[in-house]
């Protein structure tokens, strides 16, 4: 079988690949020892391969980390052009580190999900301001139920800033009455993050998530006027996620 990426699986003794965490940093054990077949996992990794062979999943398979019981029992990357230590976009699971800063403002007492968006916003309004979007609340965008069809802020955007292009956008239905998926949304949400915290989402994100956790490669593209793009743009590296 053709394995044509660097993969790690423990077994019999303690293997560290070489951009790899040090056996500290890491708790290592074998697949067996915690109750997962090696071959189970090997069938997995030729299904990839498969998959990527054929054209279904061609080019999305960058790296892997098996963890059970705590224990990382198998890891590997599609070689040469991914390492361990590479970070990689995580495209729309950023939404999930975005929602989770929205979490700790709500647990510190520094903002309240029933907030008008119109409110934390207030120099970014069009001269006239719709009623749904008066109504609109930081609880709509963490549901994507803003009441208006797929946003596409950045391109209608003629100056960069794509939170003034959200809000101009035309809300037509009464927000919270509909779902339609929207990533510029979750940008709302990091600018929202960043106005109440006064910080910038990563930075933010760092001190209370990240350096907790000890995560130490993610990282974030942002809008034209350098807003995180909370809804796309984040990066970290496998072992961190």
């Amino acid at each position: 079988m053709r394995i044509p990426f660097a993969f790690l699986l423990t077994a019999g003794m303690l293997l560290v690949s070489n951009d790899g965490a040090s056996a500290a940093e890491m708790d290592l054990a074998t697949p067996e020892s915690q109750g997962v077949s090696s071959r189970d996992i090997l069938k997995w990794i030729e299904a990839c391969e498969q998959a990527s062979a054929d054209g279904s999943l061609k080019g999305f398979h960058h790296g892997f980390v098996i963890v059970r019981h705590g224990k990382t029992i198998a890891e590997g990357t599609w070689a040469p052009q991914n390492t361990l230590e590479k970070p990689h976009m995580l495209y729309s699971h950023s939404k999930s580190f975005t929602s989770t800063a929205i979490g700790f403002l709500v647990d510190e007492g520094r903002l309240d999900l029933d907030e008008r968006v119109v409110s934390i916003f207030p120099e970014k309004l069009p001269a006239a301001v719709s009623e749904n979007l008066r109504q609109m609340r930081v609880r709509d965008l963490l549901t994507m139920n803003v009441g208006a069809s797929f946003t596409d802020a950045e391109r209608k955007s003629k100056d960069g800033d794509w939170v003034k292009a959200f809000l101009h956008n035309d809300v037509e239905t009464p927000p919270g009455t509909a779902f339609r998926y929207d990533s510029c949304a979750t940008h709302m949400l990091a600018a929202v993050v960043e106005r109440k915290s006064g910080m910038k989402l990563m930075d933010y994100l760092g001190e209370k998530l990240f350096k907790p956790l000890g995560m130490k490669s993610p990282w974030s593209t942002t809008s034209p006027v350098g807003i995180a793009c909370g809804g796309w743009g984040m990066n970290m590296t496998t072992r961190d996620l």
